[in-house]
């Protein structure tokens, strides 16, 4: 089991991105069920206000360090030196596994052209993967029953939930019984990605921590207040628990690895 530690009171795991997903392979091989949602900058604000969220997120088996800048605040903190594990390389990896064993993949989330359309670019990018099912992202809390019952009767061996935040993680910790499903990852806008809504964005911008700007450019209106508002918070609970832990060891040396 990956070590968990925290960031502000944000719940997250020391990974790395190839056991991480050996780890996913495994389980579906199995049948073990895992619950897998990203933690980035924005989580860990979320977390920080909204307590029904950070108990969902304390349901999740694994919780992906996933951006550069949530991995440089981990290394402040003196936690283990850990991946920066992003979802969407991940799950692509592991999609390329499951294609040569003619895995079966269900898709929720976004709207219902762009699902449609991300499900063609699976099965174009991925030979082998079998879409098992597909279902908009627009529903409410009194149709998820049905909504579970819906993918536990296509039967896949993967569910990508592309709902968003925090929505996704607490439908995903409400449902952890009743959905029969090996493994099921929070892929935040990996559908619209694949449904050709947004770019992408080059590795070396995650790399070097700047797929934020790549993404704001591209959807100025609705990320602004994350970009602005949300990091600014991210960077005071970052500092405040850094002096709190420094403060704590004193002028003891504590080693980062």
């Amino acid at each position: 089991m990956p070590d968990r530690v925290y960031i502000g009171k944000c719940p997250v795991d020391c990974i790395g991105f190839a056991d991480t997903v050996e780890r996913l392979h495994e389980s579906i091989v199995i049948g073990k069920r895992l619950l897998v949602a990203p933690i980035n900058a924005a989580t860990v604000v979320n977390a920080s206000q909204n307590v029904s969220f950070r108990d969902g997120l304390e349901k999740m088996d694994i919780l992906l360090p996933d951006g550069y800048w949530l991995q440089v605040a981990a290394r402040l903190l003196r936690y283990p030196r850990t991946d920066h594990v992003a979802t969407v390389p991940l799950t692509y990896r592991l999609l390329q596994k499951l294609g040569g064993q003619r895995g079966r993949v269900y898709l929720l989330g976004s709207r219902d052209f762009l699902v449609r359309e991300a499900a063609n670019e699976i099965t174009r990018r991925f030979p082998g993967m079998e879409i098992a099912g597909l279902r908009n992202g627009y529903f409410s809390e009194t149709d998820e029953p049905d909504v579970v019952l819906e993918i536990n009767r296509a039967k896949p061996q993967l569910l990508l939930v592309g709902i968003s935040s925090p929505k996704r993680e607490l439908f995903m910790a409400r449902h952890r019984a009743r959905l029969e499903v090996p493994v099921v990852i929070g892929v935040g806008g990996l559908i619209d990605i694949l449904g050709g809504k947004i770019a992408e964005g080059p590795t070396w911008l995650r790399n070097c921590g700047l797929m934020w700007l790549y993404r704001f450019v591209q959807e100025p209106k609705r990320l602004w207040k994350r970009y602005t508002i949300t990091n600014c918070q991210f960077i005071w609970l970052v500092l405040k628990h850094t002096l709190k832990a420094n403060a704590a060891a004193g002028r003891k040396h504590i080693p980062w690895n």
